[in-house]
């Protein structure tokens, strides 16, 4: 057996629940089918074409050079980004684009089991299986398909390994998975404040160790990054502005009004737009048959259950509270970076208070639970728990389909804009026009679909297609290129290098071409055919 942490109660009665290895079973099937099931068919969107493209085939650039500037001088300064990008590329070289992704389920899926572990020590099997599907369903994010959220999702991993070590006693381990946690994503971290309910329930000792655990890891990251690494991390931006702004008290009260505004957002607005998503005609029966799959093995596991304790109903009220605070805590900083990530339909950075989310809506059915005594309105509530459930998977299925219509397209896209341009001079810049308006598909229930094609990213697509020498952006008006010019590396050609590029532009969806400048070639140089793996992924969905 396990050894007791300090602060915690072993003779505790928990309600029995489905064996370990069940859950597991049960949590990894659900996230697959939820998100993952159609990995096959998914395309690079937004960061993808440039990290996990530039990853896996770059031809021009070796590997190992691409993790030492990433561990060293990546802008972001998150060191363990370097794991991430192993396991996609040795994830790639075993089964293809397809593994990588599924990488992306493993760790969420090993996230979801660490939680409901740690739930099921203090409010038995059934709460933490809750708590476990919750985690991996919850409809607050959206973008967990995307390849570079996995080192995020790395870090909501680690922090579980923390809170996992922290229970059991072992506070220099979970300090350095905070660590770990904060050199991946830092706002990944944040979650730990459930720490102290899953050692001792929040009371006081556990509440002591887990601010001085957390401190010191905290501490030695923001001396990295102010001596060592010097430089700010992006998402606390907003954060940067409003203290110059007004002060630390000006940055003090936005942070607080943005956290208290994340709460509704993540516990009532999400799940009320699951439900409607649940709702429409088209994603009826699927809802019909998530909801009985997972009803009947349910009502059976609360049958088996006995009566919630007093102390357990304490801790289910206790874990609310702490799941509130993890929400904040989660959603405090991030928010500044984009509103429209927290509240928008692309959800990217709610992935550091979903937790607190999915621990919340945990203990509030558990408490629900024990305070009804009768058997029938315990069945209905286990149903009603099991109707939040499917409505979640229905929304994240949705998400997932909106996902691939969105990569179809957008090979779609691409595949046609390269064909039309053909083979290409070497240092050729190609400024591409699409209008947002009456041309992107649209899924409004869930997603706007094509979010890739801007200038960071059309510039990787050219060079991954064509070689190193190309240049590329987008715009949808005229303005928008004198404003192109002064990005990089767009910039460069337009301040430092015109006469040696030829400049052509491209109008999306009529096909328009314009060359505004041809150089002419150089006895040695040759037109460039589209060619390589990422070629070859383009042409993969060809009618």
């Amino acid at each position: 057996m396990g050894r007791v942490s300090k602060g915690s109660n072993p003779a505790r009665q928990v309600a029995p629940g489905p064996r370990p290895w069940t859950t597991a079973l049960i949590i990894g099937v659900a996230c697959w089918a939820a998100d993952f099931s159609q990995a096959h068919r998914f395309g690079l969107l937004a960061d993808d074409w440039a990290l996990m493209g530039n990853a896996l085939w770059n031809r021009s650039f070796p590997f190992s050079e691409f993790l030492r500037d990433l561990f060293f001088y990546s802008w972001e300064g998150r060191p363990l980004r370097t794991i991430e990008f192993l396991l996609l590329r040795g994830a790639y070289a075993f089964g293809g684009l397809t593994a990588s992704f599924l990488v992306l389920w493993a760790v969420l899926s090993a996230s979801g089991i660490l939680l409901s572990r740690l739930v099921a020590r203090r409010l038995g099997g059934g709460a933490g299986l809750a708590a476990g599907l919750l985690l991996v369903l919850y409809p607050a994010v959206t973008t967990h398909v995307w390849a570079a959220t996995l080192m995020a999702m790395l870090g909501i991993f680690y922090v579980l390994l923390a809170m996992e070590a922290f229970q059991r006693g072992w506070n220099v381990i979970a300090g350095l998975m905070i660590l770990a946690a904060l050199f991946s994503y830092e706002l990944s971290a944040f979650p730990f404040v459930l720490a102290p309910w899953f050692r001792s329930g929040g009371r006081r000792r556990g509440l002591r160790d887990g601010i001085l655990v957390f401190g010191i890891a905290l501490g030695i990251y923001v001396a990295w990054r102010l001596w060592i690494f010097p430089r700010f991390v992006p998402d606390l931006r907003g954060a940067i502005v409003a203290a110059e702004r007004g002060g630390p008290f000006e940055m003090a009260r936005t942070t607080l009004a943005a956290a208290l505004r994340a709460i509704p957002a993540l516990l009532f607005r999400w799940p009320a737009h699951a439900f409607e998503v649940a709702a429409k005609p088209e994603h009826r029966s699927l809802f019909a048959a998530a909801f009985f799959a997972i009803t009947p093995a349910s009502v059976l596991l609360t049958r088996r259950g006995s009566a919630v304790s007093k102390s357990n109903l304490r801790d289910a009220l206790l874990l609310t509270v702490f799941g509130v605070a993890a929400i904040m805590a989660g959603a405090a900083l991030s928010v500044f970076a984009s509103p429209r990530f927290t509240d928008g339909p692309v959800s990217r950075h709610n992935i550091a208070s979903q937790m607190g989310a999915a621990v919340f809506w945990t203990g509030g059915f558990t408490l629900l639970f024990g305070l009804l005594r009768h058997r029938i309105l315990r069945t209905a509530a286990t149903m009603a728990c099991c109707a939040v459930l499917a409505a979640f998977f229905t929304f994240r299925h949705a998400v997932q389909e909106s996902w691939v219509r969105a990569g179809e397209f957008q090979r779609g896209v691409i595949r046609r804009m390269v064909e039309d341009l053909g083979p290409l001079p070497p240092h050729t810049a190609v400024l591409v026009r699409y209008p947002t308006a009456g041309f992107e598909p649209s899924d409004p229930e869930v997603l706007p679909p094509f979010v890739s094609g801007r200038t960071y990213e059309m510039e990787t697509i050219f060079r991954l297609i064509y070689d190193e020498s190309m240049l590329a952006g987008s715009f949808e008006e005229e303005k928008d290129v004198e404003r192109a010019s002064l990005l990089s590396p767009l910039g460069r050609m337009f301040r430092e290098r015109a006469k040696l590029f030829s400049v052509v532009s491209y109008t999306l969806p009529s096909g328009d071409i314009h060359w505004f400048y041809r150089r002419a070639l150089d006895p040695r140089e040759h037109l460039i055919v589209p060619g390589g793996p990422a070629w070859d992924f383009v042409l993969r969905s060809r009618p």
